[in-house]
């Protein structure tokens, strides 16, 4: 098993289940929220959720650390805290594409004409 930094199931497992997985679910639940034009601050909420489930995956799936392990809850905390803030960040980022979008549709006088 190849132990990294921020990983406890090695790099592939950890690509595979936090930016495939988890991402994709990221970007389209911050994108959700700004569909239905509701805070930013909700993207975080959704994370904080989607990020102890993904780190159940690696816990069920891969053996790694779970976030609220007894053997090691530090690193289990640490590896939640990583996946949290790579799930936020995508997140935000479907949130803030999804607005743009939104603003530029709902808001198409402020723009200049291309002429």
């Amino acid at each position: 098993m190849d132990l990294t930094p921020w990983s406890d199931t090695g790099f592939w497992p950890f690509a595979f289940l936090t930016f495939v997985i988890g991402g994709a679910t990221a970007l389209a639940s911050g994108r959700a929220v700004a569909k239905t034009w509701r805070p930013i601050a909700q993207v975080f909420v959704y994370a904080a959720i989607l990020a102890a489930a993904i780190r159940f995956l690696h816990y069920a799936l891969f053996d790694g650390y779970f976030f609220l392990s007894r053997d090691n809850p530090i690193e289990g905390l640490w590896r939640w805290v990583v996946t949290y803030f790579i799930l936020a960040a995508i997140g935000a980022v479907g949130y803030k594409l999804r607005r743009a979008a939104q603003m530029s549709s709902q808001y198409s006088w402020l723009t200049p004409a291309a002429e």
